[in-house]
This record gives C-alpha cells, sequence and structure tokens, in this order.
C-alpha cells in the first residue's frame, strides 16, 4: 500500500489525509499533541459518515479509517518510508521551514515534500533542505474544505523539476481532484492573486465613496453571476485571514498597498461570520444568515471597473508565462466558483471597455493598475473579445460551425443560413424546418438564441414579461403560427389573432449540443430539444435537463426569465 504523510492535523491537513485515505493510501498524520490528532480524527470520521451517506464512499468507514496512521509530535516517525509529505501547518514561514528541514533529514531520499501554503513562496520553503532535495520540492495547494473544492494549484518553486510536478499531477488525479499547474513562484499563484486584486478593488471603491458594501456585492452576484458578494466573502472566510494573506504577498512583490477599510476591520477585531460581525452583521458568532442584498443595487455599479483589476492580473499571469489561459480561468473557477474564469470575463465585458476601467483606475493614482502590455496589444489588434470574435479567445467561426453541425444533427438534414436575414440581424440566422422558427447564434454571448427579431415582436415581448409565449392564429383559416406571423402566409391576410401558448408540452427529440451557452451551468451537457405543445405547433429552446434523464413525450414546462445583467429575456423548457 502506497503511503504518504501529511503534518498539520488542522482543518486543512485532516481534510488532505481524509482524501488520501479515501483514495487508498496509507496515511501518517501528524501534530504537535494527542488532543488535537483525536479531534482531526474524530471529525475525519464526521466527514467520512456524510460522505458515505450520499454514495460516494464504496467502503466501510472504519476501513478508511483505519488507513489514518497517528504519529504525536513525530514528523521524523511520521515521514519515514513515504513516498510523498504533504506539510499543513500555520502559515508562518519560519515554522514551513523547520518542518521541511526535519521532514528532509529523515524521509527517503525519493520522497516528494509538498507544502500546502497558499501564499507563501515555494522557493525559500524549498532552500530549508538540503540541495540534492529541493527539486523535489513542490507546492501543493488545496482549497478549503479539501474534500469538497476540486482544485489543487501544483506550484513549481525555483528548484522543483518536472518530474516532481508529473507525480503531483499525478496524485492530484488519484485523489480525483483538478490539478493546474502554476510554472512560476508568484506571490498567491494565481487563485489568491486574482482574488486579492478584485478585493482590492472593491474595497478601494468604497474608501474612495463610489460604491457601498452592499452595491459592490450585488453587482458580483447578480451581474457577473458569482455565488457570493465580494465583502460577503470576505465574511465568511474570515477578514482576519484575507488580512494576513495580502500582507504575506505585498511583503513579496505584490504590488499594491493595504485598503483602510479591509485593515480597520481587523484593528477592530471584526472578522466577519466568526465574530458575529463584519462587513455584515449575523445572529451570533460562528452563525451565517446571508443578508439581504437589494437586487436594485446592482445597477449602481459597472461591473467593468470592479472586476479590470482581476482582469489584469490574469492577463498579466498569462503574459509571463505563469499558467495557460485555460488554467487560469479553470482554476479560478474551481477555486472560486465564478461561472466565467477572468479572461472569459474580459472576452465578454470587451477589452477595449477593461483598458479603459484600468486607465480610470490609474488616473485615481492605483498605478500598479495600468493595463498590462498584453491588453494593449489585443485592443491595438482590434481583438476585443466576443464582440469581434476573437479576444483571449477565439469565438466567431467556430462557434457558427458548430451550431450548424449540432443543427444538421438534430434534424437529420443540411440547414442554411438565411442570408438575407444576416444583415437585418448582424449574426448568423438558420430556419427551423420543423416549427418555421428562426434560430439565431448570438457570437458575443456564445449561445444560440430562438428568437423572432425580424418579425413585429411587441406583443411576443409583453407575453414574455407575463412569463408566457405567444403565438398567432389566422382568423380566416385558422393556421397557428409560432413564431407568430403577422400576415397569414396562406391567406395573404394581416387578420391575425395573437394568443398564449399552454405552459407545457411534450418532447419529441433533442440533441445535446456541442457549443457551451452562458445558461445552465449547474449542467455537465447542453440540450436543445423540440417540444410539441397542445396549441398544434412545435416551438425549438434549450432543454434544462440532464439528458440521461429525458424520454420522448415526456412532459415539459416553460420557463421564462430575465436573467441578472442582461437587457433581453430568455425561454427554455425544462421537466414538469
Amino acid at each position: 500500500m502506497p503511503r504518504v504523510a501529511v503534518i498539520g492535523a488542522g482543518t486543512m491537513g485532516h481534510g488532505i489525509a481524509e482524501l488520501f485515505a479515501m483514495a487508498g493510501y496509507e496515511v501518517h498524520l501528524t501534530d504537535i499533541s494527542q488532543e488535537i490528532l483525536d479531534k482531526a480524527l474524530k471529525s475525519i470520521e464526521e466527514s467520512l459518515k456524510k460522505v458515505k451517506e450520499r454514495g460516494l464512499l464504496k467502503e466501510d468507514v472504519s476501513a478508511v479509517l483505519s488507513r489514518i496512521k497517528p504519529f504525536v509530535n513525530d514528523v521524523c516517525g511520521a515521514v519515514g518510508g513515504v513516498e510523498l509529505v504533504v506539510e499543513a501547518v500555520v502559515e508562518d514561514i519560519e515554522v514551513k521551514k523547520r518542518v521541511f528541514a526535519e521532514a528532509d533529514r529523515c524521509a527517503p531520499p525519493e520522497a516528494v515534500l509538498a507544502t500546502n501554503t497558499s501564499s507563501l513562496p515555494i522557493t525559500e520553503i524549498a532552500e530549508a533542505v538540503r540541495p540534492d532535495r529541493r527539486p523535489k520540492v513542490v507546492g501543493m495547494h488545496f482549497f478549503n474544505p479539501p474534500v469538497l473544492m476540486p482544485l489543487v494549484e501544483i506550484v513549481k518553486g525555483k528548484y522543483t523539476n518536472d518530474e516532481t510536478v508529473k507525480k503531483v499531477v499525478d496524485y492530484t488525479k488519484k485523489l480525483g481532484k483538478e490539478p493546474v499547474v502554476v510554472n512560476k513562484d508568484v506571490p498567491g499563484f494565481i487563485v489568491n492573486r486574482i482574488l486579492a486584486r478584485l478585493n482590492d478593488s472593491a474595497c478601494w471603491l468604497v474608501a474612495r465613496g463610489l460604491a457601498t458594501p452592499e452595491a459592490v456585492d450585488a453587482v458580483a452576484m447578480y451581474k457577473v453571476g458569482l455565488p457570493m458578494g465580494v465583502f460577503l466573502l470576505l465574511d465568511f472566510v474570515g477578514i482576519d485571514v484575507a488580512c494576513f494573506v495580502a500582507e504575506a504577498m505585498r511583503k513579496r512583490g505584490f504590488g499594491g498597498g493595504p485598503c483602510p477599510v479591509i485593515a480597520e476591520k481587523c484593528q477592530q477585531k471584526k472578522y466577519g461570520v466568526k465574530t458575529g460581525e463584519g462587513f455584515y452583521k449575523y445572529p451570533a458568532p460562528g452563525k451565517f444568515t446571508r443578508p439581504n442584498i437589494p437586487k436594485e443595487l446592482s445597477d449602481k455599479l459597472n461591473p467593468v471597473v470592479l472586476f479590470a483589476p482581476a482582469v489584469n492580473e490574469a492577463a498579466y499571469l498569462l503574459r509571463e508565462g505563469v499558467a495557460t489561459r485555460e488554467d487560469i480561468d479553470k482554476a479560478v473557477k474551481l477555486g472560486l466558483n465564478w461561472p466565467k474564469g477572468p479572461l472569459e470575463l474580459a472576452d465578454e465585458m470587451g477589452i477595449d471597455t477593461v483598458v479603459k476601467a484600468l486607465e480610470e483606475w490609474t488616473s485615481m493614482g492605483f498605478k500598479e493598475l495600468a493595463p498590462d502590455p498584453l491588453l494593449l496589444q489585443l485592443a491595438k489588434e482590434g481583438k476585443l473579445g466576443r464582440k469581434t470574435g476573437e479576444g483571449f479567445y477565439k469565438y466567431a467561426k467556430s462557434v457558427v460551425t458548430a451550431v450548424t453541425e449540432t443543427l444538421e444533427k438534430l434534424y437529420g438534414e443540411p440547414i442554411k443560413q438565411l442570408e438575407s436575414l444576416i444583415t437585418a440581424t448582424g449574426v448568423p440566422v438558420y430556419r427551423d424546418p420543423r416549427s418555421g422558427a428562426l434560430l439565431w447564434v448570438d457570437v458575443r454571448e456564445m449561445r444560440l438564441r430562438f428568437t423572432l427579431s425580424v418579425n413585429k415582436l411587441e406583443k411576443f415581448v409583453e407575453g414574455l414579461q407575463r412569463g408566457r409565449l405567444m403565438y398567432t392564429q389566422c382568423r380566416r383559416c385558422g393556421a397557428k403560427y409560432f413564431p407568430p406571423q403577422v400576415d397569414c402566409p396562406k391567406c395573404k391576410t394581416s387578420d391575425v389573432e395573437w394568443r398564449e401558448t399552454s405552459t407545457e408540452g411534450e418532447l419529441i427529440t433533442w440533441t445535446v449540443i456541442n457549443v457551451k451557452p452562458a445558461s445552465f451551468s449547474h449542467h455537465s451537457d447542453y440540450v436543445v430539444g423540440i417540444v410539441k405543445m397542445p396549441d398544434g405547433f412545435n416551438v425549438t429552446a434549450w432543454i434544462d435537463a440532464d439528458p440521461k434523464a429525458l424520454k420522448p413525450g415526456m412532459k415539459v414546462r416553460l420557463v421564462v426569465d430575465r436573467r441578472p445583467g442582461e437587457n433581453y429575456i430568455t425561454y427554455w423548457f425544462k421537466p414538469a
């Protein structure tokens, strides 16, 4: 049985030990007292029971626990005979260096030594070990809680060799986690570095009187789609933790001074949920209830101004070769639960718009927020993101091709663009050969829209605002039309009546689409289907469901929504 050692049995340490034990490793877990280890083992047992209840653990809880061997205040004993050591002690560089020196002295020569630090330099920690061990020292940054969070940042220090990185990537995958390789030992790595820029921009907007914490959080949640606002997340994680990490990064060259709004909370020891008050008030220390943040406050602040510094930091990381664009976006999406990565956000917002916002920050005295040369280069080349078809990513051609292929798969016949309509709408347009609906590809939003943009839409939009689809019926011949037709093609008359569709229909057929839309981010697959309405016509639309659960003839119901930050209404169907 492969063996690993975990040094430190606190929140992160015992979570990491649990992960390795679940993956079949014998785990040597050490800390300074029996009391700490007993508490850690009890926490692991409770966590394993929950995992078992969710059906995610095939073994008995006792079998997994039996693979965790406690060592009281005995680093040398814990690291003996292991192939990997993961250090997860307090975030203090001197403490970590002492631990690494002892682990280096006692661990097998081939063992890899990894640190779970979130912000301290891997290179400095590596210099605590013998020169011949330094190539085997690496960052292995798990996110809290390790059992639930999917991301692990694997950080190369100055001495780390490629073989060590490959081994740790393999370990990470065996744990069922997603590795992201950080090629340079920069303060904050990827996730914390980008989060620090967002925290700073939010804080300074409040400090300068340009926004309130509630308005910042409303923009972050309702317009950008973050699960928690900036200040709410600070309260949840602990403002003291944010202060500590930010200060550690600044000491090691991360630009920008401390923001007084956050510093003041730390001085007042108002750390957030843990103390019962931070930027919001809570019922009692340690008791979290989500505060009421009115949606209308999201109109008080431009989201580009708030997020431009984070985008700028991501551009720097890409230009400096710290990580690939895909890994930067993946790290932020997995580590912070953002719906889009910062480079994807830049393409959506418009790179020229981001540059303008950064110039505004610079004019306010924040010289460290001058637009990154990579952003300036893209703007100069006219690569502004989705609206021009290319920015950090390419869009137009690939999306149009993918949509065409998907539609042809759905209908089983060639689909042609309606060339005459492209000028009218500015985007490629298709006609659904079964229902007659117009389908057009919104390259900027990277989605298919099912709409009637070339018809007279007033009543159709009014219906959507009431949560209903509208169709027309000719009073003369009785023919029904969806999308609505203001003139009956059969009778050549405009004597038509507007009617509301039913709210439920029957699913006829569907396909998994191979472009990723902005909607339904909680599903791994994206489904386009044709729904037969009892009113006598078919509707083509998104189906918000796991395709494995879909069956021909199943009932689906209409959903109409104006998504946060969007100036149009979307409709789709989901199982009734």
